[in-house]
């Protein structure tokens, strides 16, 4: 009997926790099928509000290309648990991936690939120890705050974006999470579910994560220079007024003509660089036909249903576009939060 693609994802993406020296981080793994060539391991990092289950469609497809993939919450997102007097700074974040990586990966590089903030983690991580990764890929990430002079010259609308998170800022200690949620507008073409998933997660998460976070996409430093002088292959996927573009010695580059701002590589693709002059691609075809397959695949092995409502529509938001200046909004009113950045 044949199995469907939605019955191999299910055998291939496990929910799990993986234990490290700076604590326990929940995540998504898809390990390499019996019979595929094992090509090496993927980090995935997600962004801000966002989680593991923004690359829910993606692991399995890259398992079965032959990558160990692993997905995880980053510190104090979503179930991943995050208390008051942690590190919330860029280099604590990078800290945790590398934990993270050393946990699953300890004889060996990995891929990492980084969406939005935790494209910001990403370069960190890499600047940090370069030893540790074999490519480092940017999905619709910029080179530093946007208060920075690079992002202000060059971003879309960066005064809006700065407007929004130092609203968010302000009103996450006094109004409380809850409240911040539901003063947002909701998307009417949502997929059932979406919201509720959005909704759980926000609340889930830590508010001082959130908050420190918001307030380094406002401050973050540049450090593309540096980066590139660690020589490590960089991919870049990006819609067309990224601002990175001519700064890194880029192993790849992947331009979205719909300038959206996703995670899951539906529209975008996941490029990773490197690897014997090889990059694994996840085009829009493939992931926008086995999403659902492969989501449907991972509830049948009982994935709790706020999860796989959350993930139907790919976990991503217009209110992603604005708050990211460095990719080109689309025309959109909807500003839903709790959407990954």
């Amino acid at each position: 009997m044949t199995m469907t693609d939605a019955q191999v994802a299910g055998q291939l993406v496990s929910s799990r926790v993986v234990e490290t020296p700076r604590g326990a981080f929940a995540a998504l793994d898809a390990r390499v099928p019996p019979g595929t060539s094992r090509r090496g391991h993927v980090l995935l990092v997600p962004g801000f509000t966002g989680s593991k289950e923004d690359f829910a469609a993606v692991v399995p497809l890259l398992a079965r290309a032959g990558w160990h993939a692993t997905a995880y919450d980053q510190r104090g997102q979503y179930e991943t648990a995050g208390d008051p007097d942690d590190d919330y700074s860029l280099r604590g974040f990078a800290a945790d991936a590398l934990a993270v990586q050393e946990a699953l990966a300890p004889h060996g590089r990995s891929h990492v690939v980084g969406h939005s903030f935790g494209g910001l983690v990403a370069q960190h991580t890499v600047l940090d120890d370069a030893s540790a990764w074999r490519s480092l890929t940017l999905l619709c990430s910029g080179p530093a705050g946007f208060r920075h002079p690079v992002v202000t010259a060059l971003a879309h609308d960066p005064e809006a974006s700065t407007q929004k998170l130092e609203a968010f800022l302000a009103a996450v200690p006094t109004l409380g999470l809850e409240a911040v949620f539901e003063s947002q507008e909701t998307d009417p073409d949502a997929a059932p579910g979406v919201r509720d998933f959005q909704r759980s997660r926000f609340l889930a998460s830590s508010p001082r994560s959130l908050c420190a976070i918001a307030a380094s996409l406002l401050d973050a430093p540049d450090q593309v220079d540096a980066l590139a002088a660690t020589e490590v292959p960089v991919a870049v996927g990006r819609g067309a007024h990224e601002v990175l573009r001519g700064r890194l010695p880029a192993a790849g580059r992947l331009v979205a003509a719909e300038e959206q701002h996703v995670a899951h590589g539906a529209r975008l693709g996941v490029g990773l660089a490197g690897c014997d002059g090889q990059r694994a691609v996840v085009r829009r075809a493939v992931a926008d036909r086995r999403r659902q397959e492969a989501l449907a695949g991972m509830r049948g092995e009982g994935r709790p249903d706020r999860v796989h409502a959350g993930v139907r529509a790919g976990v991503h938001h217009p209110i992603e576009r604005p708050l990211e200046g460095w990719s080109k909004p689309q025309a959109s009113s909807n500003r839903a939060i709790g959407s990954p950045l």
